[in-house]
């Protein structure tokens, strides 16, 4: 029985069978519509190594994962990058647009400011509220940073897409202005009033409304630490940041011709550097800075101090295990 069993284990079925039913031998090439198997002869080079097959297939294998582990973190980096920069583009576009368009129209002061702080808040909430992850300001870039709600390097990327957005848009509203670039942000000042005390005015206005800002932005933004980058997500109703971007852009332009973002002061002086007819383009940029930088310092001591983000809440839970990789 076990003769004919390995008899029969040595014969496969033959396509080129003719019907011939004849006696059967082991001997034999074909029997029956079976046809006897090939012996396959291995060399001496098919067993020299034999785990260069295995090793090849694992190391592709390692290389395919390691492009899918970054990838989903590259993409949302270029995807908040790409955000960043088309949010601040538009929204310093229209800021430009429309003070021009009120200008030519001589609309009074009052009712001017009035209209572009409100301008300015519905044009930064609906781009807040339709991308997410955007800042417009690097006062608010910098309480994400301190606030922990995004990475370092992601709150660098993003300071430098937001000057690059408002230069290119400054340069790109040149064609369309009688005086070509926008001129440069100044101090409102009262004749009988001292500069310094205009300075002063202008710095608490700014301040008080960068506080205001910041402090609605990171009560609205919440992020996931359970992977290696962090970037801010709107969660809440951007109703806060309306009113707060109302308030901050009213009180700036009360003051001077600055809207709520100070990169518009930095983007023309580095626009008009450029000019032959430039005279210390940079000259006095700190007095649209410190008061920004001040109260965006506050306002995150403030927020970490009476609401901590939720990882920070997670964290202090004992069943909460946070990832090891998340360090940056």
């Amino acid at each position: 029985m076990s003769r004919l069993y390995d008899e029969t284990q040595d014969f496969v079925p033959d396509p080129h069978y003719n019907g011939d039913y004849a006696s059967c031998s082991v001997n034999r090439q074909s029997c029956n519509g079976l046809m006897k198997r090939q012996t396959v002869s291995y060399t001496q080079d098919h067993y020299a190594r034999p785990h260069t097959q295995v090793a090849s297939t694992h190391s592709f294998a390692m290389e395919g994962r390691r492009s899918t582990r970054h990838r989903p973190h590259v993409d949302a980096i270029l995807r908040a990058c790409l955000a960043e920069f088309l949010a601040d583009y538009a929204t310093t576009f229209l800021s430009v647009y429309i003070d021009d368009e009120l200008s030519i129209r001589h609309i009074p002061w009052l009712q001017k400011i009035s209209l572009m702080a409100i301008t300015d808040a519905m044009a930064a909430t609906l781009f807040i509220a339709a991308l997410k992850t955007v800042h417009f300001h690097p006062a608010v870039t910098l309480a994400h940073l301190f606030s922990l709600t995004t990475s370092w390097f992601q709150c660098l990327f993003i300071i430098i897409i937001q000057l690059i957005a408002a230069t290119t848009a400054n340069l790109t509203i040149t064609p369309m202005r009688a005086d070509g670039l926008p001129p440069y942000i100044t101090v409102n000042s009262d004749i009988n009033m001292e500069w310094t005390k205009a300075i002063y005015k202008l710095m608490f206005s700014q301040f008080f409304g960068t506080v205001l800002v910041v402090v609605a932005h990171l009560m609205s933004y919440s992020t996931s630490r359970k992977s290696t980058v962090r970037i801010g997500h709107l969660t809440e109703n951007p109703c806060s940041l309306f009113m707060a971007i109302t308030l901050s852009s009213f009180l700036s332009l009360l003051q001077s011709t600055s809207h709520w973002n100070s990169l518009q002061a930095t983007s023309v002086s580095l626009l008009r550097s450029f000019s032959r007819r430039a005279t210390e383009p940079f000259h006095e940029q700190y007095i649209f800075w410190l008061g920004p930088f001040i109260g965006s310092l506050l306002a995150c001591f403030l927020f970490r101090l009476l609401s901590p983000p939720n990882d920070v809440r997670q964290s202090s839970n004992p069943g909460y295990c946070d990832d090891a990789s998340d360090s940056i």
